[in-house]
């Protein structure tokens, strides 16, 4: 009998010493939300990126994988490598910090000397008043040439981007013209889902 009291003094001293060391813990804060991340909803996934605070519909054709950090690219949908297997079709979500007086025709602007600087035969085919998120933007269609294995490649591309809280985001659809209209969908769901907090 006296074994068994010795026995269960002892059990309740190790009791009430595990319970004091987790009561003195400190309380742990709920951890912080992700910087991005994608939800379903039905068929659609919804990417989110709470750092910059815009979110867009995944595009659901299979020649495409979604990456974030993809180059100079927040978000990005790849698609098929092209004949050179290094350059893929691709849909771009950037975001840069500006200046508080940089307009979005001052950003396009320094753009456009930068692309006539470094890519061959470029072109602005056209400009255009557009809006994205209800803010207001500019879309640009223009092209230039890349040389892939000694054969040259006439590139289509779309840019749409505009100011919100200084930051320019711009929205890129870059692909050869053979492959423009075959995949111009994905890029157009992304323009019509963008949405701002």
């Amino acid at each position: 009998m006296r074994t068994f009291a010795i026995w269960s003094l002892r059990i309740m001293s190790i009791l009430i010493i595990t319970i004091s060391l987790v009561a003195c813990q400190p309380a742990t804060t709920s951890p912080k939300p992700p910087p991005s991340s994608i939800t379903t909803v039905g068929n659609t996934k919804v990417y989110s990126n709470s750092k910059y605070g815009f979110s867009f519909s995944i595009c659901n054709n299979p020649d495409f994988e979604f990456s974030e950090n993809y180059g100079k690219a927040i978000a990005a949908q790849i698609g098929p490598l092209l004949a050179d297997f290094k350059h893929r079709i691709g849909i771009y979500v950037m975001a840069y910090k500006v200046s508080k007086n940089t307009s979005i025709d001052d950003y396009l602007k320094a753009g456009i000397k930068e692309a006539e600087k470094t890519l061959t035969d470029f072109a602005t085919i056209s400009e255009k008043n557009t809006t994205v998120a209800d803010v207001p933007a500019k879309l640009s269609l223009y092209t230039y040439t890349i040389n892939m294995n000694d054969e040259n490649y006439r590139f289509k591309n779309t840019l749409v981007a505009f100011i919100k809280n200084d930051t320019v985001y711009a929205l890129r659809y870059d692909t050869p013209e053979e492959f423009y209209d075959q995949y111009v969908e994905c890029f157009n769901l992304l323009l019509s889902t963008f949405k701002l907090r």
